[in-house]
């Protein structure tokens, strides 16, 4: 109303509500993958874990610095968002996960007994609290206290992975 489009006009344009608000994530989603997927690939072929981790991270973290407020949508839908939203963000995270389990597939060593499917759930949760504790509070939460998090949580990874069964 307040911009003068007919209603009407949005229904032709989107159909219907749902189909206005797929359209609006979809754009955000856009906004916020597209720079993240940038950042991942952007990763050294020979990264290890470590080194792959710290920088899936940081592109999480810089893309989301870039669109802050498509990330707020992202990772932090509220209950009574319209199913789409969630529909569409789920979609989004399988999307990024499924990047985050082939970045760990060709880093964990082969019987390592690790599960690059479980392993990138556990990472992408972890990411994404971190990167939204980055935003909330920047100045709590900088991007080099993420990072030690991270390398942290990747060389316990990489260490459990490369120790000797007893």
């Amino acid at each position: 109303r307040e911009a003068g489009v007919p209603r009407a006009a949005i229904v032709d344009q989107f159909g219907d509500l749902p189909g206005l608000i797929a359209a609006l994530v979809d754009r955000e989603a856009h906004s916020a993958m597209s720079l993240l997927l940038q950042g991942i690939a952007e990763l050294p072929a020979d990264a290890d874990l470590v080194q792959a981790e710290v920088g899936i991270v940081l592109a999480m973290v810089q893309a989301a610095a870039a669109a802050p407020a498509s990330w707020r949508i992202l990772l932090n839908p509220a209950v009574g968002d319209p199913p789409e939203l969630h529909h569409r963000t789920a979609a989004g995270r399988a999307l990024a996960r499924e990047h985050v389990r082939k970045i760990l597939i060709e880093r964990l060593p082969a019987g390592s007994g690790a599960d690059p499917h479980l392993s990138a759930h556990i990472h992408q949760l972890a990411g994404e609290e971190l990167v939204r504790l980055h935003i909330h509070d920047p100045r709590l939460y900088p991007i080099e206290r993420i990072v030690r998090q991270v390398e942290a949580l990747a060389g316990s990874l990489r260490d459990a992975t490369q120790a000797e069964p007893a």
